[in-house]
C-alpha cells in the first residue's frame, strides 16, 4: 500500500489519499504538486497505523503508538471505579476505619490519607 501524503501539520499527516499502486500514487502526487507543493509518496507496506507516522520533511518515522504511563488517580479509579455504589463502599470503609481509630484513640483518616493508603496498596 502506498500513501499520497498531501499536506502535514505538526509533523502528522493533515491530507492523504491510500493506492495499492505506487504509479497510480506517484501520479496523484504529480498532479496535485502545484496545490501542495511538498507533496510525496510514501510506502507503506507495512501497514503502519498513520496515528504511528510522524513526518520530517518527506521522511516518514514509524514511532510505535504507547499508551501512556496512567497516572495514580487513573490507577485507582480503575481499579475503585467512582459508581454510586463504589462511592456508597469507600464511605462506609471511611467511616468504619475512623470509628475503629476512635476507639484506639487515635485521630481519624482523611479522604487524601485513604486515597494514599490504597496507592500504596497498588502494583
Amino acid at each position: 500500500m502506498y500513501i499520497a501524503i498531501v499536506k502535514t501539520e505538526n509533523n502528522r499527516i493533515a491530507k492523504y489519499q491510500d493506492y495499492d499502486d505506487q504509479a497510480d500514487c506517484q501520479a496523484h502526487v504529480d498532479r496535485v504538486n502545484p496545490k501542495f507543493p511538498g507533496a510525496f509518496v510514501y510506502d507503506n507496506s507495512a501497514n503502519t497505523p498513520y496515528r504511528d507516522l510522524w513526518i520530517d520533511g518527506q521522511t516518514v518515522t514509524v514511532v510505535p503508538f504507547i499508551d501512556p504511563v496512567p497516572t495514580d488517580q487513573e490507577r485507582i479509579d480503575a481499579s475503585f471505579p467512582q459508581t454510586d455504589v463504589a462511592q456508597v463502599l469507600i464511605d462506609a470503609f471511611l467511616e468504619l476505619a475512623n470509628e475503629i481509630q476512635l476507639l484506639k484513640g487515635q485521630s481519624v483518616y482523611t479522604r487524601p490519607q485513604i486515597k494514599n493508603w490504597l496507592k500504596s496498596k497498588l502494583p
